[in-house]
């Protein structure tokens, strides 16, 4: 009884290499391309114009502008007018969210907070101390279940004291929300 398990165990694992092999081959083959595979809907948007947050508030990050999105009917929508993006498609999503500052003031226990919102409501939020004329950055990401006509948004809060200016340039530190459908319900 042993023995035939363990020669059950091994056909498998022989099959496996066997499957393995010829995806492998097929894609050296081109068989598989990038253009026969299925598109993964996602969309990521980002502000370059200047913004300022006030201090002991939160300011959505609007409007913004797409810097790439996937095509196809499940894509994310854009919602210019409040830049957020729309969910085509029930699932779970990986949302990030992400804005950069250099607090002109910091007093002690203050932070910046960001927040991704979904319908107007805060779905999840990551925050760091703030610390005076050095910059940081703030990044939060959570895979969600999202419902189809949901929207996403960014949103900032900080509490320094005066209002902080978000960073907008360099490109990899500007305001930016990113949403990636990972599978079903």
């Amino acid at each position: 009884s042993r023995a035939w398990d363990q020669l059950t165990d091994f056909a498998k694992d022989v099959t496996t290499y066997i499957n393995q092999q010829r995806v492998t081959a097929d894609i050296a083959n081109a068989a598989v391309t990038s253009d026969k595979l299925a598109s993964v809907p996602f969309l990521s948007l980002y502000r370059s114009a200047a913004i300022s947050v006030p201090n002991g508030g939160a300011a959505s990050v609007v409007p913004m502008t797409i810097q790439e999105r996937s095509s196809g009917q499940d894509s994310p929508a854009f919602d210019a007018t409040n830049g957020r993006a729309i969910v085509r498609r029930d699932g779970l999503y990986r949302v990030s969210v992400l804005v950069h500052c250099t607090p002109t003031a910091a007093a002690a226990g203050s932070v910046i907070a960001v927040a991704a919102n979904v319908d107007g409501a805060e779905a999840f939020i990551g925050s760091v101390s703030a610390v005076l004329n050095a910059g940081v950055t703030v990044y939060a990401e959570k895979t969600i279940r999202l419902l189809k006509s949901q929207a996403v948004g960014l949103r900032c809060y900080q509490n320094t004291g005066p209002a902080q200016a978000l960073t907008v340039t360099p490109t990899d530190r500007v305001p930016r929300l990113q949403i990636e459908y990972v599978g079903g319900l």
